[in-house]
């Protein structure tokens, strides 16, 4: 079964003065078996992405992400006639949030932050 994940990613920022941490919105489409396969694929296949020092360059940073959580994992849904909304191996990434370090401690700790973000899974 093809699934649809959002994850927030989160990234040190030394190139932001006002802020510690970005954190980024990484939306993935993948195959899987079910439902807690599709949980921990979702993971890897962000990490597959984000985790490459490549990809960490062209978005500005030196090194890999410092926090993975998952924001939600569906079952992609069918158009009509059978289309579907998005790519095989689809990879949409948005700029969401920058963050201080207090706002990423709550945010592990699944309390409320400036920004509007809840998280399921973490991936440290």
């Amino acid at each position: 079964m093809r699934y649809v994940a959002r994850l927030v990613v989160v990234y040190a920022a030394e190139r932001a003065p006002s802020a510690s941490f970005e954190a980024w919105e990484h939306t993935v489409t993948f195959e899987a078996d079910d439902l807690r396969q599709a949980l921990s694929k979702a993971v890897s296949t962000s990490r597959s992405v984000l985790d490459d020092p490549a990809n960490c360059k062209v978005l500005g940073y030196d090194d890999k992400p410092v926090l993975y959580a998952i924001i939600w994992v569906d079952p992609e849904k069918m158009q009509p006639f059978g289309k579907r909304p998005l790519g095989d191996g689809h990879v949409l990434l948005t700029m969401i949030a920058s963050l201080n370090e207090q706002d990423l401690e709550m945010f592990k700790m699944r309390r409320r932050l400036s920004i509007s973000i809840g998280a399921i899974i973490f991936d440290p």
